[in-house]
Parts: C-alpha cells; sequence; structure tokens
C-alpha cells in the first residue's frame, strides 16, 4: 500500500502539558506514526500517546490505540491499519475515521522535546 499522505501532527518542541491535535485523514483510513522523543525524558518524565477517532452521529470521541508511557530518547512507532497485526500498545487492526486526533499526555511538568509525524494511506 502505497503512502498518500505524509502529515505533520506536531512539530519539535518542548512540551510540559498536555496536548490535543486534531487531523482530518482526507478518507485514509491507514496510518503509521512517528513519535520522536529527543530530549528531557527520563524514567520519572513520560508522555503516553493516544490514538482517538470521532463519531459524527454521536459527536464523541472513542480510543484506537494508546501507547505505553514514553519515558527515554528514542524513536516509537504506532501503526494503525485493518490488516495490521495487533501489537499492544503499538499496533492496532483497526481504521482510522475521517477525523481522528492525537493526544499527548504529560505526566508532569517537566519538559519533554518531542515530534509527531504520520504517513496516511487508503
Amino acid at each position: 500500500m502505497a503512502v498518500k499522505a505524509g502529515i505533520r501532527i506536531a512539530e519539535s518542541s518542548a512540551r510540559t502539558a498536555t496536548e490535543t491535535f486534531e487531523v482530518d485523514s482526507n478518507g485514509l483510513s491507514h496510518g503509521v506514526f512517528i513519535v520522536n522523543i529527543t530530549a528531557g525524558a527520563t524514567g520519572s518524565d513520560t508522555v503516553t500517546i493516544t490514538i482517538d477517532g470521532y463519531d459524527d452521529a454521536s459527536k464523541t470521541w472513542y480510543n484506537i490505540l494508546t501507547s505505553t508511557a514514553l519515558a527515554a530518547v528514542a524513536q516509537t512507532i504506532l501503526r494503525v491499519g485493518d490488516f495490521t497485526p495487533a501489537v499492544a500498545n503499538l499496533a492496532v487492526a483497526d481504521f482510522l475515521p475521517k477525523k481522528f486526533r492525537v493526544v499527548a499526555t504529560k505526566n508532569n511538568a517537566t519538559a519533554i522535546t518531542y515530534s509527531i509525524g504520520g504517513n496516511l494511506a487508503g
């Protein structure tokens, strides 16, 4: 399956609080999300990434995938796709709805520098 859209969800920046990034998938239903933590993460300073879908009928968000608490300078790959083998906290066999969000939840007020990008396919 060919990548049809590369997206920048969150620019690299030092963040101290939970942030929410809403995305319109333009009908592309599979995604690979790349979380790059480049500074500030230690065992006690973490960020947890969730990918949530939006249900237009009920006007509510529902969870698709939640990472573990990311606590090291590293690159983490999260995958969503109907034929993706499920791997706890890293990959789920599901699809991305037209509207989804990525939530980066900080566990405390210490800064962690990270970026979130993605590649979407149909």
